[in-house]
């Protein structure tokens, strides 16, 4: 049987399966290259003046972005760079947070930035991230090194991405919905202004300093267009594991699909992951052992053999993991036809949405910096 443990879902294992010769499972590592000078050691130590602070991150600029000065890098520096910045205009130390922003940059010739200039554009919603402004051929200066790059300007969310607090384990069932309700608010929020996100996964689902989800990187949306009765689509980028079936048929691109429908379905694979903390498949593929019996309708050995797995995880026996209105819920989300897959208008009028009572905020918050303190997730 496949050993997925929830406890370090990012590392591969491989096990005996009666569905495949072969089990091999690896969420996406995430790298992280920190940007060191070739002058480092040559430059003459800093003098002892304190470099100011917030929340233990140090505001030293080495750097500058137009009137920004940069603060820090996240991710990795061969790809489109993102920058923690604070305006110059902010004087005052005692209210350094509201300067505080995330800078964006792409390549010129990077035709994601058009995507993401028009769906920032649209009217904001609570649960999207915030566009402050956008920068076209702006000088990138970071130690010496300048660059002419397009830049994205962009609210900063503290308490950074969904990924590592899923590798603490399954949330609580209330936090689910919780999350649930906003991410589906949000995704609804896109489609009513025209587009589909189509990368809907952990990585892009930024936390504010209150852990409200911010959804973010709109690199690979796309505007659909109503034809034969659904909200068609052409594109095929995104992340392989979360793709739904659809994507992997031969004519996607030429015939289009349902984006509409694919964002349901990575949503849904969100939703598992976060009552599991385990994914429901590694790929839509009937060579995939798990996601085999839910194209063969074999649900009832589905959702046993997973709820053992997830038991086991956790150590508790006979402990009951999907209840009759979670499996029904996710058995339409993950209908392999998009056609007779449940709408997010459906969806919310379902027995787990309107019957599972969503966390209160003081729940969510203690839930999610206690896994932010025994994990120490922070922004390194």
């Amino acid at each position: 049987m496949i050993e997925i443990s929830f406890l370090t879902p990012i590392r591969s294992k491989s096990a005996n399966n009666p569905f495949t010769t072969a089990y091999n499972f690896a969420w996406p590592m995430k790298q992280t290259t920190m940007f060191e000078s070739s002058f480092q050691n040559q430059l003459p130590k800093k003098c002892s003046t304190p470099t100011p602070q917030i929340n233990g991150l140090s505001l030293e600029s080495y750097g500058r972005i137009d009137k920004y000065k940069i603060i820090k890098e996240f991710g990795n520096r061969h790809l489109n760079r993102v920058f923690l910045v604070q305006t110059d205009a902010q004087k005052s130390k005692a209210d350094l947070s509201p300067s505080l922003c995330v800078v964006k940059t792409m390549d010129l010739s990077d035709e994601a930035f058009s995507k993401e200039t028009k769906i920032l554009s649209l009217p904001p919603h609570p649960n999207i991230i915030a566009c402050k402004e956008f920068l076209t051929s702006v000088a990138i200066e970071v130690d010496f090194d300048i660059r002419i790059r397009n830049a994205v300007v962009l609210e900063y969310a503290p308490n950074g991405d969904f990924y590592p607090y899923l590798e603490c384990g399954p949330l609580p069932e209330s936090i689910c919905r919780f999350y649930f309700g906003q991410l589906i608010d949000a995704i609804d929020h896109v489609h009513a202004n025209g587009y589909c996100h189509l990368d809907i996964k952990p990585e892009n689902l930024l936390l504010d300093e209150r852990f409200n989800f911010k959804l973010s990187d709109f690199g690979f949306a796309a505007p659909y267009e109503e034809k034969l009765g659904g909200r068609l689509v052409n594109s095929t980028c995104g992340t392989s594991s979360y793709f739904p079936p659809e994507v992997w048929k031969r004519n996607a691109v030429e015939e289009g699909y349902d984006g509409t429908k694919a964002d349901v379905f990575q949503c849904g694979i969100l939703l598992f992951i976060m009552i599991t903390g385990q994914p429901p498949f590694t790929k839509c593929s009937t060579q995939d052992g798990w996601f085999s019996l839910i194209a063969r309708k074999r649900w009832d050995e589905f959702w046993s053999y997973k709820e053992k797995r997830v038991a086991e995880a956790l150590m508790a026996k006979d402990l009951q993991i999907f209840s009759p209105e979670l499996r029904e819920l996710l058995q339409k989300i993950f209908e392999p036809q998009s056609n007779k897959r449940i709408t997010i208008e459906e969806i919310k009028k379902s027995a787990w949405f309107t019957q599972t009572y969503p966390a209160e905020p003081i729940e969510l918050q203690l839930e999610m910096l206690t896994r932010k303190i025994n994990r120490k997730i922070g922004q390194k």
